[in-house]
């Protein structure tokens, strides 16, 4: 039913296919008008909230495979994650808000590393992971966002990305990760050596 749905607001050219992730299979997109109608008519249903948040559940959900395969490289899935840069911007200024969902937001970002990387725009990704951390969140997502602030910064000579690998390295060791705490002891390692 959602196939059909979506062929008949594409024959009304209510949505347009304007690219093709790796796998052939069209993205679809809502022209401005029908973006900005639809965000009306959620507002005044009070559905506003709901959608944005499965919005940003949705890309944590695709981009999860990407952090847990990191060591991994597969091009396919870099350029499918790659891809998604402008929905993890909005998904996490959403987050930001104060309608949002902060441990969501904090969530979504802790596996964005290759988003930042692919689309290089490290110092992006750098920045929001950095204002990120000041947010309260669970140990395990603070691992998370540590690591991918070390990973963004093993090409700078930044103290807070040092700072970073050495908080990661130390919340995977109490979270019982020893693979998670290599990883991040290897991004202590490339930090310090460029300081």
């Amino acid at each position: 039913a959602a196939l059909d749905l979506l062929a008949h607001l594409v024959e009304k050219s209510l949505v347009t296919t304007d690219a093709f992730d790796v796998d052939g299979s069209p993205r679809y997109r809502l022209l401005e008008t029908a973006r900005a109608y639809a965000l009306e008519q959620l507002s005044a249903e009070g559905e506003t909230r709901a959608l944005l948040r499965r919005h940003a559940q949705a890309l944590y959900d695709l981009l999860l495979p990407s952090y847990e395969d990191f060591r991994a490289f597969n091009a396919p899935l870099w350029e499918t994650v790659g891809a998604e840069l402008d929905n993890v911007r909005s998904a996490h200024d959403w987050a930001m808000r104060p309608e949002g969902d902060r441990a969501l937001g904090s969530a979504l970002l802790s596996i964005s590393a290759r988003v930042w990387l692919v689309n290089g725009l490290l110092l992006e990704g750098l920045e929001r992971c950095l204002r990120q951390l000041k947010e309260p969140m669970a140990p395990e997502v603070e691992a998370r966002l540590q690591w991918t602030v070390a990973r963004l910064g093993a090409k700078e000579s930044r103290a807070d990305c040092l700072a970073a690998a050495r908080r990661a390295a130390e919340l995977f060791r109490q979270l019982g990760d020893p693979l998670s705490e290599g990883e991040a002891l290897l991004l202590l390692v490339l930090n310090g050596a460029r300081r």
